[in-house]
């Protein structure tokens, strides 16, 4: 539509089919100021009605603005479609956010950020960098400012630690802090940092056990009397005993290139590499033979294989 075609047109014909932008005009018109956004067509506009008044103060018209703010719209419009995928990916990870104000110390968390630690965000107000510090185990806050400190010289891309929180309960929750300066100062000083947390303490409490189990398997071995050691199919050492360096006389280095039947001599030899293939194809087998020392010392031994399943691989 171009200007001159709309003069001397009905309003009322002219926005027929927009209702919205009718009734606005009718209020203005019974003397109120009115502004409100419409849709018309593909275009987005802001709009504002004013009634027109002569010196008697009785309304005679209106004074009506519109600006076109398409752009706007589309602009907030993938601003929040791209927000609501940021807010499903947090809500799917169960993390915590916070943004740093490296310069001022002011910081913002949200709700999870202190829910794992088993509090509200209104129970931590109010909040800021001493919040964060005060959150984190003694022993590790050394080991994450340092790591801060890396980052913040460019030495790492990103800030990523793991580290202890004390919870309500008493109890210490280990977290995975990551984060990265998103803005520098003029003199290259980092300005605003954000980053997440996530609850990992179910992981690391797998961990623990899972080290605690191999110290005690390690420490069962080791109080073995005899000799005991692990091998591949492809005849490589994987696990043995102290008692297996003291008699045999090799270091660990050493036995990690061995083979067992570097250990033997003679018909020995091929006497357990015919054992080692039947224990490994009947799951079990055994024989005497002697044992030569690195130093060339012979000793009779008795030994016994078995097969071992571990990760569908058989040992």
């Amino acid at each position: 539509v171009q200007p001159g075609e709309v003069v001397g047109s009905s309003v009322y014909e002219l926005y027929k089919d927009y209702p919205d932008m009718l009734d606005s005009m009718r209020k203005a018109l019974d003397g109120e100021t009115i502004t409100f956004e419409a849709e018309v067509g593909d275009q987005y506009f802001r709009n504002w009605y004013t009634p027109q008044k002569n010196i008697m103060g009785e309304t005679t018209g209106l004074f009506g603005l519109s600006v076109n703010i398409t752009e706007q719209k589309l602009y907030e419009h993938n601003f929040n479609s791209e927000k609501q995928k940021l807010d499903d990916i947090l809500e799917g990870t169960n993390a915590g956010t916070w943004n740093w104000n490296v310069q001022t110390g002011e910081c913002e968390f949200n709700e999870r950020w202190a829910e794992i630690m088993g509090y509200t965000l209104k129970e931590l107000s109010p909040v800021d960098v001493s919040t964060w510090n005060k959150n984190v185990h003694p022993d590790d806050l050394p080991i994450a400012n340092a790591l801060l400190a890396k980052h913040f010289n460019n030495e790492y891309d990103y800030f990523d630690i793991e580290f202890r929180q004390p919870h309500k309960n008493g109890t210490w929750v280990w977290v995975n802090a990551r984060g990265k300066v998103t803005q520098w100062t003029e003199d290259g000083k980092p300005l605003l940092m954000s980053g997440i947390h996530l609850d990992i303490s179910d992981r690391k409490q797998a961990e623990i056990k899972l080290t605690q189990e191999k110290e005690f398997s390690e420490q069962m071995i080791n109080a073995l009397p005899g000799l005991f050691y692990q091998i591949s199919t492809e005849g490589r050492f994987i696990n043995w005993n102290k008692n297996f360096e003291a008699i045999t006389g090799y270091s660990e280095s050493e036995i990690n290139k061995l083979s067992p039947i570097e250990l033997f001599e003679g018909d020995d030899k091929k006497h357990i590499a015919e054992r080692i293939q039947e224990s490994f194809s009947l799951g079990n087998s055994d024989a005497y033979a002697n044992l030569i020392s690195k130093k060339g010392t012979s000793t009779p031994y008795y030994w016994t294989g078995k097969t071992i399943i571990i990760n569908n691989e058989p040992f």
